[in-house]
């Protein structure tokens, strides 16, 4: 017990000591969730980046367009039927 406690003042030292490392330790949840939020950001541009472009519904055309000329969202048409 008393090398838990010696263990414990020597992390809240090192942290009072070292701001910046502090802030890493101290909000871990805060990291973990900016951490959720920007990888969904990350999928939506992700999903929303693939578009048809002008490939005139040919199948070769098609897959070319998605992967290699991505539209960001250019011309895009969502409809919920």
């Amino acid at each position: 017990m008393h090398e838990i406690c010696k263990h414990e003042m020597n992390l809240a030292l090192f942290f009072a000591r070292n701001k910046f490392i502090s802030i890493f330790a101290n909000y871990v949840d805060l990291w973990k969730d900016m951490a959720f939020l920007l990888t969904n950001l990350i999928n939506i541009l992700v999903v929303v980046s693939y578009s048809q472009g002008d490939s005139n519904n040919h199948p070769n055309n098609l897959i070319h367009d998605r992967f290699w000329s991505p539209h960001l969202g250019n011309n895009m048409d969502i409809s919920v039927e």
